[in-house]
């Protein structure tokens, strides 16, 4: 693979939004079957333990929005990089053009 073509890689915005997005799904998964994942340890079912089921959907709706979140705010940030460069080209434009006049 050619070293400076690297369209293979994904990039970071879509890399926030993909975990972001899995999260999400499996919050709702465990959801509407009932049953969660435990970290090292069983299956947690509604039923029988709800405190600690609702406490691992809670905790992966969480990582989605936390995951969202930084995508939105590294888009504004991009966008404001964006913007404020334009405005400093317009001022160096606008300066030039009135010390030339």
């Amino acid at each position: 693979m050619d070293p400076d073509h690297d369209s293979y890689l994904i990039d970071r915005q879509h890399r926030f939004l993909l975990i972001g997005i899995v999260l999400f799904v499996i919050a709702a998964v465990f959801t509407l079957t009932g049953e969660s994942l435990e970290r090292g340890g069983p299956m947690v079912t509604r039923a029988d333990e709800p405190k600690r089921f609702w406490w691992n959907v809670a905790m992966f709706f969480g990582g989605g929005i936390f995951f969202y979140c930084a995508l939105l705010v590294q888009q504004i940030e991009t966008e404001t990089r964006r913007t404020s460069w334009k405005i400093l080209e317009m001022l160096r434009i606008g300066f030039a053009r009135v010390r030339y006049c």
